[in-house]
């Protein structure tokens, strides 16, 4: 007989049971409102602005070029991508603004940067230090980058006072879904250098894994399931490890790249990673102009905006009163501890010495990048 543990194992199923993210794939012309009603909660700050990075061939200006699509209702190739994804095609630092077809004239209240890729030579591609200077708002527009010399105090394209709005208010690291497995040491070290520098200062980062439908075969044939491909999820989560990005800082697009018409998912699932971007971008530029009050009446509105997500959600849309405080109660139903038994808090309050009454159990974060109804309702 056969030694049982030499036996091929089982392919899994490239399917996962259930989406382990939600996404209202119905809900893209209110993101799209939303986005284009978005102003900064500081109003000295006219746009938010998003630097994105990533290698050559990543997906960086195929980003920019898949929103601006989206808002302006048909495909647009305003910042110029190469397809074949051997140097990189952006040589200069430039601003990107989106118009607000709503209000003709006007631009929406964020703006793009776009930089050259990143190569793992040494001299090859954006210097990690051009990019540092941008995140402090000392790179102007135009700026040539030079993958042999960083920017210097003392040339005419670097900014030696930056206010506010030149500063880049959310970091944008894009990496391709279909060849993520080959960032090599070298290119993590300099991604990692970049994310130190945003992190000191102080400036969200979020990371788009751009190119799903070409690394997915189910994701290619139904978008719909890229929060139930097995694969997607494993690249995310070596994604986090790899780059200490944490997973609801992580969201999956497909980019416009052989379409010539636009489609309501792909405009969906991008819709849904910039308004996480924008936000993250607003509360930065906000907290950084020394407003620390809490902004009840946005917290207000987002938990309004979090139920009527929810009601959608679940098509509860005619609930009599007692139903929806019977729905209330169950969404509390956190509260029954169990991932945290009474047993467990009681030992706990015995040897720290801490009232039970005094000890809150909570659940973080982690996958999400919405609030779930029935975490506000237990805080």
């Amino acid at each position: 007989m056969g030694n049982s543990s030499s036996r091929k194992q089982p392919t899994p199923n490239p399917e996962l049971n259930k989406e382990w993210r939600q996404i209202l794939w119905k809900n893209r012309d209110e993101v799209m409102r939303n986005l284009k009603d978005f102003r900064p909660g500081n109003p000295t700050v006219g746009a938010v602005r998003i630097l994105l990075n990533g290698q050559v061939g990543a997906g960086k200006s195929s980003f920019i070029n898949s929103i601006n699509s989206i808002f302006q209702g048909h495909i647009t190739t305003e910042a110029l991508a190469d397809g074949t994804g051997g140097k990189s095609f952006t040589k200069t630092y430039k601003t990107y603004t989106i118009e607000n077809r709503s209000a003709p004239g006007s631009n929406c209240s964020f703006v793009f940067n776009d930089v050259m890729g990143l190569e793992a030579a040494e001299d090859g591609g954006v210097r990690a230090d051009d990019i540092i200077s941008a995140l402090k708002g000392h790179v102007k527009e135009g700026y040539k980058f030079n993958p042999e010399t960083a920017l210097s105090e003392g040339d005419p394209l670097y900014n030696s006072n930056p206010n506010l709005g030149d500063k880049v208010h959310c970091l944008v690291t894009v990496v391709s879904a279909d060849n993520f497995a080959i960032m090599n040491d070298d290119m993590v070290k300099k991604q990692r250098k970049i994310r130190l520098a945003a992190s000191e200062l102080g400036i969200p980062q979020v990371a788009v894994l751009a190119k799903v439908d070409m690394a997915c075969k189910l994701v290619k044939e139904d978008l719909k399931r890229v929060y139930q491909s097995r694969y997607i999820k494993e690249q995310i989560d070596k994604f986090s490890q790899k780059l200490g990005i944490p997973v609801n800082c992580i969201v999956p697009v497909q980019n416009y790249n052989n379409e010539i018409d636009l489609n309501n998912d792909v405009d969906t699932l991008l819709l849904s990673a910039l308004k996480h971007i924008v936000n993250f971008a607003d509360d930065y530029e906000f907290l950084r102009a020394g407003n620390n009050q809490t902004r009840w009446e946005e917290v207000l509105h987002h938990l309004l905006l979090d139920l009527h997500d929810l009601l959608h959600l679940h098509n509860l849309h005619n609930l009599h009163n007692l139903q929806f405080l019977h729905l209330l109660k169950n969404l509390h139903n956190l509260h029954n501890l169990h991932h945290l038994p009474q047993i467990q808090m009681e030992g706990l309050s015995s040897e720290l010495g801490i009232p039970v009454t005094c000890i809150a159990p909570v659940k973080n974060y982690h996958e999400e990048i919405d609030r779930v109804m029935k975490w506000v309702c237990c805080r």
